[in-house]
């Protein structure tokens, strides 16, 4: 009778669930890079439309440098993102290949197996045979023997017959996505070196306009100086309203509810605007310019389109609205043991104790001293400035 090839399915299965992981894997992370890098190229438009503005509605020097930066690092982020993606097609097409190249050898195999089959079969004339040799039969136990034999062989054929045809529907759609792959990778390397010649653009203005700088360090210094002890004003306002609605809101379990709620969402709060950049970020940091001077921020300062609604990040109750100088109106809001703060708005919406929802619009955002439209964004925890960029989606 005609020998039938051993086939280990377990280790067959095994192979494919691991090379199935795998490329799963890779694509995750393919996945990942790409949505990143389209928020880059946003936060770069964006970013773009507002430099424009600057030179058209204000001139300041110093807030165009700060722009600059974070345009020069975003690109810089870009650039290594694209690295990165570069690197994972690569990889993906690493992975392709060589699975083409095992699909490959194994429909060969397929192939010959089942050629020497049909030969097989044609030499013993099974198919004409069949009934001949069940009628033959010495017995009825040798003819139900030769049947389920003709069974087994018929069975085996067409599961090699439709492994051949998996196989080649495989090859082909791995070969389609190969060639994708190798598209996205000339582009991406297109798109890097563009990148790169805008990055050296920007480095060649950012040098013009620190120049500029240094010539107006002296009132660079004084607006620092006032920039603080404006900050040091809101700073104690906030404070006192956090302190004096703490003392007369009484522990509850709605407190607790949703004070645990809002913690539940770190990361996952929506922005107080529809879109914008944060042009400065929270806490200490270096002096973009002058050496050995800190400047703080109690919060976020997001750069957004003029007339810009803002909205509220989360279910609260509103404290208070109140007018402090250059922050122009400021409203802030309950959450509990959470509070965000909105400054710099030419309108309010909400008055004190009034209910609001998350999204629910607060006001409008105003202009700066500079002015431009920029929202000065908080966030406390009781009497402490958390860094809200740690809470919104990023």
């Amino acid at each position: 009778m005609i020998a039938l090839p051993h086939l280990s399915k377990f280790r067959i299965v095994t192979l494919i669930l691991v090379c199935l992981l795998s490329s799963h894997l890779v694509a995750q992370e393919v996945q990942k890079l790409e949505t990143e890098r389209d928020r880059l190229i946003s936060e770069i438009k964006e970013t773009n439309k507002l430099l424009k503005l600057n030179q058209k509605r204000s001139g300041n020097i110093s807030h165009q440098y700060q722009l600059i930066q974070n345009q020069i690092q975003n690109r810089e982020k870009l650039i290594r993102t694209y690295t990165h993606e570069i690197n994972e097609l690569d990889r993906e097409m690493s992975t392709l290949t060589s699975e083409i190249k095992n699909g490959e050898q194994k429909l060969s195999r397929i192939q010959k197996e089942y050629g020497q089959l049909l030969y097989q079969m044609h030499r013993s004339d099974l198919v004409q045979n069949k009934l001949l040799l069940l009628l033959s039969s010495a017995s009825f136990n040798q003819a139900f023997v030769r049947w389920q034999y003709f069974r087994q062989v018929s069975s085996y054929r067409k599961s090699q017959k439709e492994e051949i045809e998996g196989l080649q529907r495989s090859l082909e759609a791995k070969r389609t996505s190969l060639q994708e792959k190798k598209v996205a990778v000339i582009q991406r390397k297109k798109d890097k070196e563009s990148q790169k010649t805008d990055l050296a653009a920007e480095l060649k203005k950012q040098d013009r306009v620190l120049k500029e700088l240094s010539a107006n360090i002296g009132s660079l210094r004084k607006e620092i100086t006032r920039k603080e002890r404006q900050r040091e004003a809101l700073n104690k306002k906030i404070a006192a309203l956090i302190s004096e609605k703490t003392k007369s809101m009484p522990a509850s379990p709605a407190v607790t509810a949703l004070s645990s709620n809002f913690e539940k969402n770190k990361g996952k709060l929506p922005w107080p605007t529809n879109q914008g950049i944060i042009i400065k970020k929270f806490g200490q940091q270096n002096h973009p310019l002058l050496k050995n001077i800190k400047i703080e921020n109690d919060g976020i300062d997001i750069q957004v389109d003029p007339g810009s609604t803002i909205r509220s990040i989360f279910d609260g109750t509103v404290v208070k609205a109140i007018y402090v100088g250059e922050f122009n109106m400021v409203v802030v809001v309950n959450h509990g043991s959470y509070f965000s703060v909105y400054s710099n708005l030419k309108e309010v919406y909400v008055s004190e104790n009034q209910k609001v929802s998350r999204a629910d619009p607060i006001g409008v955002v105003g202009e700066n001293r500079a002015g431009l439209p920029v929202l000065h964004f908080e966030l406390w925890k009781n009497m402490k400035p958390q860094n809200p960029a740690n809470w919104i989606v990023q």
